[in-house]
């Protein structure tokens, strides 16, 4: 997904309630418009402490087996680069976000996490999760080579659980 600098759009995030149906261990989460996904720098494997965030969630359905939130996602006129999407409650992560004055020139290099085929470890429990709403994002689809090892910060921290 590509999104220019200094823009926002909306983004929507269906969550999959009924979780037990893929082996939940737990008690059924409640998901809530306070608990916003977040980005992760790829290249640095950090937290994005302002650059590109998601905010003002709403409600925009719900029933007892999945609700959909709203985002807004806001990309800083200084925040040109490639981004982990880190959903809450969710074991994995959605596609690249990449964030740019020029959206023709991806580098794949950056793309190197999305291909990776490794082990992931993880404890917690999760929450199925799919974005059914890209706002005014540029999607485009990108083959990513496939990659047993990590090759960047970000991948690492991912593969471990460490977010």
């Amino acid at each position: 997904m590509i999104m220019k600098l200094g823009t926002s759009t909306v983004v929507d995030v269906l969550y999959v309630l009924a979780s037990e149906r893929v082996m939940h261990p737990g008690p059924l989460l409640n998901i809530t418009s306070s608990e916003l996904p977040v980005l992760m720098s790829v290249p640095s494997g950090t937290f994005d402490a302002g650059g590109v965030t998601f905010s003002n969630a709403s409600d925009i359905f719900q029933n007892a087996r999945v609700v959909i939130f709203s985002y807004t996602l806001t990309a800083a006129t200084n925040s040109s680069g490639y981004y982990a999407i880190l959903p809450r409650y969710y074991f994995g992560m959605y596609p690249a976000l990449v964030v740019s004055s020029d959206p023709n020139h991806i580098t794949m290099t950056a793309l190197s996490l999305w291909g990776y085929t490794g082990t992931m470890i993880s404890s917690e429990f999760f929450v199925p999760s799919y974005i059914v709403g890209t706002g005014d994002l540029n999607v485009i689809n990108a083959t990513v080579p496939m990659t047993e090892s990590c090759m960047n910060p970000a991948c690492v921290r991912i593969s471990h659980s460490q977010y």
